[in-house]
């Protein structure tokens, strides 16, 4: 027995010393992708950031770049070959594990892998549609039914940006997302671009869905957005939650962290800016950075943030808000202790009524750092205000 035990141990230890290349998820609707091109052979060494292999999907041909540095040891999928997202797509390790080791890590690894649509999943199945919209034509996802939420990304987000959410709010009622003009799905046509004329374009997909009773959350700019869409049309919220929000008092736009992701063109010139999220800066995925860098390149982006993010950091582009905000139904703010984009607001300054919670280890992303936390407090919240 112990000689067996030994070799059991030698066997995790030798597993820990190869790393596996997987198929990565570009967006909710990726289940696999097919190999294009290998820019490195086996026996190459690469370095983190470097382009390994091109993969084309329902979507769109990108370049998955090394999520870390070490040598190619062997390719398991070939060019032309579809993987599942999750899939093994090569091996990496140092030559001193034995072509025998990475034999059986590959065997292991076949036999015990479920592809994501086989293995189920927690997302939420969105009904989709594009609503026109004061001149835009916006993405909008309906799920559930019943009390409806009203869900408003941030600046360069999208929607997906509220999957660890959805499960939570769609078991309690209807959830309602909608891409801003010139982010995810939506049309990038914007040449307006000021708070004014976001919240009217969010406002009319509304009219058209004919939401009202509803309650409205945003999250940073998307919590500015929902703060003037409340004071332009005050009968159709019940109440209001803001995410780590633009605009209230006290609080600031990181004008370095807006430049970046403008500017920003490759996947290695955004992941510090995205880092800058969260407090955990782990948490920033290959395939989140992949899938920014893959949006940035779409026509009309790059113009369409670079309109909004000068709204953003005009003098008084948030400055009539601070004078309303007692006008406003029923809010709670929910902050990260560590948010590096729009600081902490003056809670002084912010009506007595309001609910203000701060979750720990959260940077400007805590419904996504602290989602489990972050959902009982959502749910209580809008259960209260039901």
């Amino acid at each position: 027995m112990p000689e067996k035990e030994h070799g059991v141990a030698a066997e995790h230890s030798v597993a820990t010393l190869i790393t596996p290349i997987l198929m990565p998820k570009w967006g909710l609707s990726m289940e696999e992708g097919q190999i294009v091109h290998w820019w490195k052979s086996v026996g190459d060494r690469f370095a983190e950031g470097e382009d390994l292999v091109d993969i084309e999907t329902a979507k769109v041909n990108n370049v998955y770049e090394a999520p870390l540095s070490g040598m190619l040891r062997r390719i398991v999928a070939d060019v032309g070959e579809t993987v599942s997202v999750g899939g093994l797509m090569a091996v990496s390790s140092e030559p001193a594990v034995s072509d025998a080791d990475i034999d059986a890590f590959i065997s292991a690894f076949q036999e015990s892998f479920v592809p994501e649509a086989d293995a189920g999943s927690d997302s939420v199945a969105l009904t989709r549609s594009r609503i026109h919209a004061g001149g835009h034509e916006l993405e909008v996802g309906i799920a559930g039914e019943g009390d409806t939420v009203i869900l408003i990304h941030g600046f360069s987000s999208n929607s997906q940006s509220w999957d660890l959410n959805l499960p939570t709010l769609a078991q309690r009622g209807r959830v309602i997302t909608i891409d801003l003009p010139g982010h995810g799905a939506s049309s990038k046509d914007v040449r307006e671009g000021s708070l004014s004329d976001l919240a009217t374009a969010v406002g009319t997909a509304l009219d058209t869905l004919a939401v009202g009773g509803a309650h409205l959350v945003g999250h940073s700019l998307g919590g500015a957005i929902a703060m003037q869409l409340t004071l332009d049309r005050p009968d159709r919220f019940r109440s209001l939650v803001l995410v780590a929000p633009a605009g209230l008092p006290g609080g600031s736009v990181n004008r370095d962290f807006l430049d970046g992701i403008v500017d920003g063109q490759r996947a290695r010139d955004l992941k510090p800016w995205l880092e800058m999220l969260f407090h955990n800066p782990d948490l920033v995925s290959e395939e989140l950075i992949e899938e920014v860098a893959r949006y940035k390149r779409i026509d009309g982006v790059e113009e369409s943030l670079s309109v909004i993010r000068d709204h953003l950091v005009a003098n008084g582009s948030f400055g009539h808000l601070a004078h309303s905000l007692a006008a406003l139904p029923p809010t709670l703010v929910v902050l990260g202790d560590d948010d590096r984009i729009v600081g902490s607001p003056n809670t002084a300054g912010l009506p007595d009524s309001w609910r203000v919670i701060t979750l720990n280890g959260a940077g400007h992303m805590p419904h996504v750092e602290r989602a489990s936390e972050f959902n009982d407090v959502l749910t209580s919240f809008l259960d209260e205000n039901a």
